[in-house]
């Protein structure tokens, strides 16, 4: 259940995540300026979200903040600390995450279900808030998380949100019983077999879709596929993708996942190194024998 507790956990998880990453993603940023800042850029975005949600806790106590309040908090103390294009990309996709917590719904069902339409919105938001969406970004990856997370949920959920599974390809965590059931993250199923919806399941299949999305990035983007690089940006939203599934699932969840299979799967997350000049001493620019 994404509560304000978790909430909180995930901010702090996210930029204990990011302050390790933020040296790996400044060094791929090749796009769309190879400035070398996305990591940083979205590390002190964070750090102002997560000053943010501290400061909501202060004041509600000794009682708690309501997850909306808390989610609102996060995305507020992001737009006020956003620097730099990946760091407004990710304020305006937490504000579109948490304009959806007050989505109809109660119990589990009703948890996991708001988790998918907030990361769906998320996704609208990172979307619209780039002028020329560009595909191999995190727009991609925000899109991809979002289809995902929806595809993850029980059919009978998505049937009753009246929304359909997703685009073609999406990867979901549901898989299927010999018996016809329909097992969450965790195997269990809900009673007389129907699913049970598992917000912890639907944050890890959108960390997972946005794993995927993130490998084939360089295929959509010639300057990454030059620079043998994944996206930067989307390297960063992975971050927090991560750090929402490890809040929700248990820390150290997305590694698990993640170690099934390197998140990058073959490409570099480090630049390729420039080719060296020749000199007078290599053998390729030796005279010919006489």
């Amino acid at each position: 259940m994404l509560d304000a507790p978790a909430v909180r956990t995930w901010c702090a998880l996210a930029l204990d995540a990011l302050g390790r990453s933020r040296e790996e993603i400044d060094a791929i940023n090749v796009f769309p300026v190879a400035d070398g800042d996305t990591g940083t850029n979205l590390y002190l975005t964070v750090e102002s979200a997560a000053q943010a949600v501290d400061a909501v806790f202060t004041a509600y106590d000794p009682g708690a903040p309501t997850p909306a309040d808390t989610l609102q908090a996060m995305a507020h103390g992001a737009l006020l600390g956003a620097m730099g294009n990946s760091g407004t990309i990710l304020a305006q996709w937490l504000r579109g995450a948490s304009g959806r917590e007050a989505a109809a719904g109660s119990g589990a069902d009703g948890d996991a279900l708001r988790l998918a339409a907030a990361l769906e919105e998320a996704a609208t938001a990172a979307r619209a808030a780039v002028a020329h969406p560009v595909e191999g970004t995190m727009v991609t990856v925000a899109a991809a998380a979002a289809a995902a997370a929806r595809a993850a949920l029980p059919g009978d959920v998505r049937a009753a949100a009246g929304r359909p599974t997703g685009p073609a390809g999406a990867r979901g965590t549901e898989s299927g019983g010999a018996d016809g059931t329909t097992a969450s993250a965790d195997g269990t199923t809900a009673p007389g077999g129907a699913p049970a919806a598992d917000t912890a399941a639907v944050a890890l299949a959108a960390y997972e879709g946005a794993r995927t999305a993130l490998r084939g990035t360089p295929d959509q983007l010639p300057a990454l596929a030059a620079a043998g690089v994944v996206d930067a940006g989307g390297l960063g939203l992975l971050t927090v993708l991560g750090a929402l599934a490890d809040a929700l699932a248990g820390e150290g969840a997305a590694t698990r996942l993640t170690a099934r299979g390197n998140a990058h799967e073959g490409t570099a997350t480090q630049p390729k190194a420039p080719p060296q000049p020749q000199t007078a001493d290599d053998p390729a620019l030796a005279p010919p024998p006489i």
